[in-house]
């Protein structure tokens, strides 16, 4: 949940900044939060390095639908979970860019 979470987040504080929705559906934006998190690094927003490793740390079992299909298999790869005071900083972070918008910069 937490990476579907932030993906929908980093998607609207993209909305926020111009991204259209086809924009966003097109393949490499598509479940990767590496490239929603660029994409929007590359609008100008600055963003922690917390939030960085969070996502950055999500991103692989996110991708490959890892935590949604194969959770209870054990494959001998870890999870990657995050402390839960990083990820409510992150989804907090992301949440407070949700309320702003490129015309309140």
């Amino acid at each position: 949940m937490i990476s579907h979470a932030t993906e929908l987040l980093l998607k609207a504080v993209l909305l926020k900044r111009g991204f259209t929705e086809a924009e966003l559906k097109k393949h490499e934006y598509r479940h990767s939060l590496i490239a929603l998190l660029k994409a929007l690094q590359e609008k100008g927003v600055s963003v922690t390095p917390e939030m960085v490793r969070v996502v950055t740390g999500l991103h692989p079992q996110h991708e490959s639908h890892a935590l949604r299909y194969t959770a209870l298999v054990d494959d001998g790869k870890k999870t990657y979970m995050p402390p839960p005071s990083l990820t409510f900083k992150m989804l907090d972070e992301l949440l407070l860019l949700t309320r702003i918008s490129t015309q309140d910069v």
